[in-house]
């Protein structure tokens, strides 16, 4: 998990699966249907919205039940973080930034009942923004 050991690589090893597989994807047999599973996004939340070239930055969480990873791109001051809600509670979370100047975020969310789906603006003020996140979620962050 890229939360951990300050990792910066992810892989995804496997892209489809037959049948209800563990796959990105779950593919019947003779291949003429296909369905996209929880798990595609889950990582979209990431590949979506990470690419190559950007630069690790540190997010502080104080829950145990939240991970996180943040990134910037050193050429535009786009800044992205992924939050993800391990937990089966909401929990309001606020987010401090340093060194950087983001007015708002976009929120995309992956739950339950939602894949990666954008919900929102969320306003940056003094360098703080507050959100909550839904119990089991995926939440990402994208600068406006």
């Amino acid at each position: 998990m890229l939360t951990f050991e300050n990792g910066s690589a992810y892989l995804v090893w496997e892209l489809f699966w037959y049948e209800g597989g563990k796959g990105l994807l779950s593919i019947n047999r003779n291949g003429s249907n296909y369905v996209v599973t929880p798990k595609f996004y889950a990582v979209k939340q990431f590949f979506k919205f990470i690419s190559p070239g950007l630069k690790r930055i540190e997010v502080v969480v104080n829950d145990q039940n939240v991970l996180a990873s943040a990134y910037i791109n050193e050429t535009d001051g786009n800044v992205i973080i992924v939050v993800i809600n391990k937990g089966q509670n909401s929990i309001d979370a606020t987010f401090s930034l340093r060194n950087v100047v983001i007015a708002s975020f976009k929120q995309y969310r992956t739950s339950v009942s939602e894949n990666c789906k954008y919900v929102g603006d969320v306003a940056v003020l003094n360098n703080v923004f507050d959100v909550n996140l839904p119990p089991e979620s995926i939440i990402t962050f994208t600068a406006t």
